[in-house]
C-alpha cells in the first residue's frame, strides 16, 4: 500500500514539477492532496508573512469594549468593579449548582 502512494504524482501548481504525493501536504477537509508542494507552500507562507497579511488582524480595532484601554479613570473603575461583581455572581451560581448536584448524587 505504501510503494502505491509513492508511485501517484502530481503537478505542482506553482512549481509545475511533477513530484510523488509524499512531497504535498494533505488536506483532510477536502480529502485531497495540495496544490503546492511542500517547499512552494513554504516559500508562499513565507512571503505572505512578510508583506504582513497576517498582521492586518492584530492592527483591527476589537468589536468590544477593552476596559484597559478607557481612558477616563472614574468609568474604567467603575467597569472594573462591574466585571469583578459578574464573575463573582457567576462563581457563586456555580457552587450552589455543584452543592445541589452533591445533594442529589448522595444516596442515604
Amino acid at each position: 500500500m505504501k510503494d502505491l502512494e509513492t508511485t501517484i504524482t502530481r503537478c505542482c501548481s506553482c512549481c509545475k514539477r511533477e513530484l510523488p504525493l509524499d512531497a504535498f501536504y494533505f488536506n483532510k477537509q477536502q480529502q485531497c492532496p495540495d496544490r503546492y508542494c511542500k517547499a512552494c507552500r513554504k516559500t508562499r507562507s513565507q512571503e505572505s508573512y512578510r508583506t504582513n497579511e497576517y498582521s492586518r488582524n492584530v492592527n483591527k480595532r476589537s468589536d468590544y469594549l477593552v476596559i484597559t484601554q478607557v481612558r477616563d479613570p472614574e468609568i474604567r473603575k467603575e467597569l472594573i468593579l462591574h466585571a469583578l461583581r459578574t464573575v463573582a455572581e457567576s462563581i457563586k451560581r456555580k457552587r450552589l449548582k455543584q452543592l445541589d448536584e452533591e445533594i442529589l448524587n448522595t444516596s442515604y
